[in-house]
């Protein structure tokens, strides 16, 4: 999955935010407010479309925090009829092991709040990651354990490993 985000000061606290999200498939644009409430704590407003031609999708209410190596967020999201919603938590910690090189952990969960529109009515990630500095680029990887539960379906929350490689740049 590929995504990109970017944020702009506007007015003092005010930030623009704009994203796309799965560049790869229908791509998902987004865009919205953040408030810095502190050096650490970001709220953020966003709506965020279900694809480049299809303008329906949901509101999207988050708070971000972060202070030394520990890092947080709590998000929940919503269509405008309410029809389909979920929230989402992660926490994350790091440490860094030498110049630009950085190990940690990380765990995220999120839950469908019984949609019946999502293809997920939960799934979630626990496990290590290391990153590598070069530059303006980060190269990380994460291992762990991964689990889903699909919707209507009865089955239970299921787990197994899972391994992610991924690539972060800042301008």
């Amino acid at each position: 999955s590929l995504g990109a985000n970017v944020e702009m000061p506007v007015w003092q606290h005010v930030r623009a935010v704009l994203r796309v999200e799965d560049l790869g498939n229908n791509g998902r644009p987004g865009a919205g407010l953040a408030y810095v409430l502190a050096p650490y704590a970001t709220a953020y407003v966003l709506y965020k479309a279900e694809g480049f031609s299809e303008p329906e999708g949901e509101i999207e209410a988050a708070l971000a925090l972060a202070h030394g190596p520990l890092a947080g967020s709590v998000t929940y999201g919503q269509d405008v009829d309410a029809k389909n919603r979920d929230v989402e938590g992660a926490l994350a910690a790091r440490a860094e092991l030498a110049h630009n090189l950085f190990a940690g952990g990380l765990a995220r969960y999120r839950d469908a709040l019984g949609t019946t529109g999502e293809a997920l009515a939960r799934d979630g990630f626990g496990g290590a990651t290391a990153t590598l500095v070069v530059d303006r680029l980060a190269f990380t990887a994460m291992a762990g354990v991964a689990g889903v539960q699909k919707t209507g379906t009865g089955e239970k929350f299921q787990t197994g490993p899972a391994a992610t490689l991924a690539i972060g740049a800042a301008f």
